[in-house]
């Protein structure tokens, strides 16, 4: 087993399947989509470097491997399509650096940003040209918010969240009403250790390793914070 399908099994195993019933989110069940290993780029930061410049624009890019309900129709398995990802347009805030000694943490945040998710008939795709993870069919397109990615130096299980809502794509009725977007949150696994981006990967310039997961938000009454605050909240 490679280290990166032990990346990916211990992603599933903390992944929580919720069935929503009642009210506009009847039928939803998360997560609507589950994420392969996907793989980023940004700049030219390399692997092992948990760092990132302001100003420095995110890219990931990968393969859908599981859909749910209100998508349960849709196999990403078929042999005529593919369904790809892409997180893009995160512009860097800088990395906050704490902790000292072999304990070190690094949240980076970034704002804007956008998750776009494809069908292809073309089966094109290939991550020397990440372009061809975003052409076919745009089915569904959200917005992004409060991005962030956390890592460590003393291990390489860090995390990626941000709040979305979606805004658009062929199967956006699926997840609006009157034409507004659902709302949800993307999260996963990250991590920059060469040990989980391929070499072949390195070679093609991306610098970590990406696995994660779309749930639609239960609306409850909360203070709405971003996924730093929450970081260093749980840090005090």
């Amino acid at each position: 087993m490679t280290k990166a399908n032990h990346f990916r099994i211990f992603v599933v195993t903390c992944l929580l399947t919720v069935v929503v019933a009642g009210g506009a989110f009847a039928g939803v069940v998360n997560p609507v989509v589950d994420f392969g290993s996907g793989f980023a780029l940004e700049n030219g930061r390399t692997v092992d470097n948990h760092v990132s410049v302001a100003g420095d624009t995110l890219m990931i890019v990968g393969h859908v491997v599981a859909f749910n309900q209100p998508f349960d129709d849709l196999n990403p398995n078929d042999p005529a399509k593919e369904y790809t990802y892409v997180y893009k347009g995160l512009v860097s805030l800088g990395t906050a650096v704490s902790g000292s000694g072999s304990f070190v943490f690094y949240d980076t945040e970034y704002s804007g940003g956008t998750l776009e998710i494809y069908c292809d008939t073309a089966m094109n795709s290939d991550f020397a040209v990440p372009a061809t993870f975003m052409d076919g069919d745009l089915i569904l397109a959200a917005s992004l918010s409060g991005f962030v990615i956390s890592t460590k130096s003393f291990n390489c299980s860090g995390t990626q969240n941000s709040f979305m809502t979606f805004t658009g794509g062929s199967l956006f009725n699926r997840v609006s009403a009157g034409g507004t977007g659902f709302s949800g949150i993307t999260t996963g696994l990250f991590s920059v250790c060469a040990s989980f981006v391929d070499v072949p990967r390195q070679a093609e310039g991306y610098f970590g390793l990406s696995d994660s997961k779309v749930d639609v938000d239960i609306s409850v009454p909360a203070e709405r914070k971003t996924w730093g605050e929450i970081k260093r909240d749980s840090r005090k």
